[in-house]
C-alpha cells in the first residue's frame, strides 16, 4: 500500500513531475498493490471555503481558515496549477492505476487504485 495525502499538489511541474511520481508509486507496488491519494480537489466546498479565505473579517475570528488562507497564499502556484489540472489529474490516475474509490467531497478527491 502507498498512502500519498496531501503532497501531489505541492509538485512543482504539471503533468511532468505529476507522472513521474504516479510512475515510481506503481514501480515499487506489487501486482494487485494498493494505491490511496486525498488530495485538494475544486468542489462547491472547496469555493466556499476559498471566499471565505479571502474574508479578513472570517479569517480573524476563525484561525483555522486564516491558516489555510496562509497556506495558499505561500504556495499558491502549485496549488491553482493542481485545482485547474483536473482532467490531466484524473487522466494519469487512470493511466497508471485501476480505478476502485473516486470520490469527490469536502474539497478533496478521495482516490483508490490497484496496480494492474
Amino acid at each position: 500500500v502507498v498512502i500519498v495525502q496531501g503532497g501531489l499538489h505541492h509538485l512543482p511541474g504539471l503533468p511532468g513531475d505529476l507522472a513521474k511520481c504516479l510512475s515510481q508509486i506503481r514501480r515499487i507496488l506489487k501486482p494487485g498493490g494498493t494505491v490511496v491519494i486525498v488530495e485538494p480537489w475544486l468542489t462547491p466546498m472547496l469555493r466556499l471555503v476559498h471566499w471565505g479565505c479571502r474574508r479578513a473579517v472570517l479569517r480573524a475570528v476563525w484561525p483555522k481558515l486564516d491558516a489555510l488562507a496562509i497556506m495558499i497564499e505561500e504556495e499558491i502556484e502549485t496549488y491553482s496549477r493542481w485545482l485547474d489540472s483536473a482532467d490531466m489529474v484524473l487522466r494519469l490516475l487512470e493511466e497508471n492505476f485501476t480505478s476502485e474509490i473516486v470520490r469527490f467531497s469536502f474539497g478533496k478527491i478521495a482516490y483508490r487504485g490497484r496496480r494492474a
